[in-house]
């Protein structure tokens, strides 16, 4: 089956004469692709200046700029020149250098959080250049040392230039784990929310003890700048050093953490059952947290590898040596372990079992005011509407939904906002499928009033989401003005947001106040509303963006058809098929039939019934062996028409 992949992007900025580590970067990247990011669904993109073509209408920077606003993260690279200024605008006069300005641009992306992080590499000069600098040196030594002063970007001074490689697939490994983790803790309309795996732990130094509290000192500070080789040498160092049993179990937990920063998972495990072994007979309870945490963290790589079975197991293992515990340490493993077991099971198409492990956590921690406990009874209540949504249980789904609704619509702690707002957002779908529209409606603007000033993208996606579902609402109201004016309004909110989940309901948004307008007879409107979401969005690689914008290039077609401009329809047909004919996502080869199927009607109508012929031809060989319902119905109208050699079908 098609999985979905996650898209990353990864700007590369460096001044000239790092043209061979540019390349690099984009084999490394390549590399880290094929070997550990596709395998767990996702994919980097490599940005830079060679993917930006300049245009006379902006200034090169400024494009560059645009590409840049649009990444993840960012990575710059530095040896002995600094490189020359943008150019002489007024805009670019607080930079000496285009990379210069780069850096700013990702520091204000990473302050408005729509980028990850930036990292900067410097790498090795020759002794000698810096006895007599000049100027360009001169400039890279005096911004290393304000990344020094400042300490708000990770940055190294590489040793050599072979060390680039390995840093850059240990900084990719970082990226995708944190992404990973962000989106493991989103809520949405159809995905459930499980917890990651606990951070690490920084313990108290030892009396005497001086090389253990050095180590331990460095390990921290390794650790929150993003060297993560570093510091697994150091947590492996104070692993040796450490004497009493709680610094000994702290810091097999922190090289444990830290093994799966550099995705070394079955190492990360190993160490992890290292400090099972030794410490889980262990009745003190500083040393009964550590090993709870082991197994959570042991369970959830497990989960990342795709063993869901021994994942299972070690969460089984977790509640079975502390589910009677009164601790609030040991209850919070337990909870999440229980949380993440559903979850689990909820992923393997187990509802029923699923549900079974919510209702035992809720049972055992629906009391519970610690804010710890609350976080996981809420996704737990969210997911276990989902769970009977997926059985078809759509009265008992909703009820969940104003169960959680209830029991934590007044708080405050994000953590919490995040499942009440997906629970509301679920709730509007499921009345809106069950035709009680006006129902919907009333929550999803209930939705909008408590979550839409909200900054946190995981609760800016909610609103995005149910202001979109509103609009398909009142469109089945058939208040199609009222429609177009929430799909503004979502537009009007989200159309600058660069979150990918932002960007398709933006882009979906636009698809359907195309369509409402096309409903009210609005064709020269809505071809304008298209030609927007395919220049806005044309480019983009993502899979859910490929499929609005092959969507908005059929629909423009049949608009073109509406206003009698056969051929121009026939030229968009032809674009989409060039564009997506070799696409094998379900969802794009249907668009790409439904497009063939059109060409093969507006040829007819141009009577050109030879040329309609052969492009029911090509939709035959294309999908005639097909097993979809959708492209079999398609197929099937096309052997009537090119049979019977009749050119009047309607349009799909």
């Amino acid at each position: 089956m098609p999985r979905s992949i996650t898209g990353i992007r990864v700007f590369i900025g460096s001044p000239g004469g790092l043209d061979d580590f540019r390349q690099e970067f984009h084999r490394i990247v390549e590399e880290y692709n094929r070997l550990e990011a596709r395998p767990v669904g996702v994919l980097f993109e490599p940005v830079g200046w060679e993917e930006t073509l300049p245009s006379g209408a902006k200034r090169a920077q400024a494009l560059i700029n645009d590409e840049l606003r649009q990444c993840d993260y960012a990575i710059f690279l530095f040896r002995d020149r600094w490189g020359s200024p943008p150019d002489t605008s007024a805009s670019s006069s607080l930079y000496t250098a285009g990379t210069e300005e780069e850096y700013a641009v990702a520091g204000e992306c990473i302050a408005s959080k729509t980028m990850g992080d930036r990292a900067v590499y410097f790498f090795p000069v020759h002794p000698g250049q810096l006895e007599d600098p000049g100027d360009q040196l001169k400039a890279v030594l005096a911004f290393r040392t304000k990344l020094t002063d400042g300490k708000d970007c990770f940055f190294k001074s590489l040793k050599s230039d072979a060390d680039f490689a390995s840093e850059l697939r240990g900084i990719l490994a970082k990226w995708r784990r944190a992404h990973a983790q962000r989106a493991s803790s989103e809520s949405s309309d159809s995905n459930r929310a499980s917890f990651s795996e606990s951070e690490i732990v920084i313990t108290s130094p030892e009396t005497g003890n001086t090389a253990y509290n050095f180590i331990v000192g460095q390990f921290a500070a390794a650790y929150e700048r993003g060297d993560f080789a570093g510091a697994l040498a150091l947590a492996s160092a104070g692993a040796s050093l450490a004497k009493s049993p709680i610094t000994i179990v702290s810091a097999l937990f922190n090289k444990g953490i830290t093994l799966g920063a550099l995705n070394r998972c079955e190492a990360e495990i190993a160490v992890y059952d290292d400090l099972i072994v030794r410490f889980g007979a262990a009745t003190e309870p500083a040393l009964r947290e550590q090993v709870a945490k082991a197994l959570l963290n042991k369970g959830f790589r497990l989960g990342e590898l795709n063993q869901s079975e021994a994942e299972i197991a070690v969460y089984d293992d977790l509640i079975a040596r502390f589910g009677a515990a009164t601790e609030l340490a040991l209850r919070e493993q337990v909870a999440r372990a229980m949380a993440n077991k559903g979850f689990r099971l909820g992923a393997l198409n187990q509802s029923e079992a699923e549900i079974a492990v919510y209702d035992d956590l809720i049972a055992r921690f629906g009391a519970a005011t610690e804010p710890t406990l609350r976080e996981p009874v809420a996704k737990a209540l969210h997911n276990k509407g989902i769970a009977l949504g997926a059985l078809n249980q759509r009265a008992a789904e909703i009820a969940v939904y104003d169960d959680l609704i209830a029991r934590f619509g007044a708080a405050t702690e994000p953590a919490l906002c995040e499942p009440v707002a997906g629970a509301m957002v679920n709730k509007g779908v499921r009345l809106g499928a069950l035709n009680q529209s006006e129902a919907a409606i009333a929550v999803f603007d209930e939705l909008v009033a408590r979550f839409g000033a909200a900054t946190e993208p995981a609760l800016r996606e909610p609103v995005a989401k149910a202001l979109h579902n509103k609009g398909i609402a009142l469109g089945a109201l058939n208040q199609r003005a009222a429609e177009i004016a929430v799909y503004d309004d979502l537009i009007a909110r989200f159309g600058a947001a660069t979150e990918p989940a932002l960007r398709e309901e933006v882009a979906k948004a636009r698809l359907n106040k195309g369509v409402a307008l096309g409903a009210l007879n609005q064709s020269e409107a809505a071809i304008a509303v298209y030609d927007d979401l395919i220049v806005r969005f044309g480019a983009a690689t993502e899979p859910a963006l490929r499929e609005q914008v092959a969507k908005a290039r059929l629909n423009k077609g049949v608009a073109l058809g509406a206003l009698n401009q056969g051929e121009a329809e026939i030229a968009l047909y032809d674009d989409l098929i060039a564009r997506f004919g070799a696409a094998t996502e379900p969802a794009l080869r249907e668009l790409v039939a439904k497009a063939l199927h059109n060409k093969g009607v507006a040829l007819g109508a141009l009577k050109q019934g030879e040329a309609a012929i052969a492009v029911y031809d090509d939709l035959i060989a294309r999908f005639g062996a097909a097993t979809e319902p959708a492209l079999n119905e398609i197929v099937s109208r096309a052997r009537t028409l090119r049979e019977n050699k009749r050119n009047a079908s309607p349009r799909v």
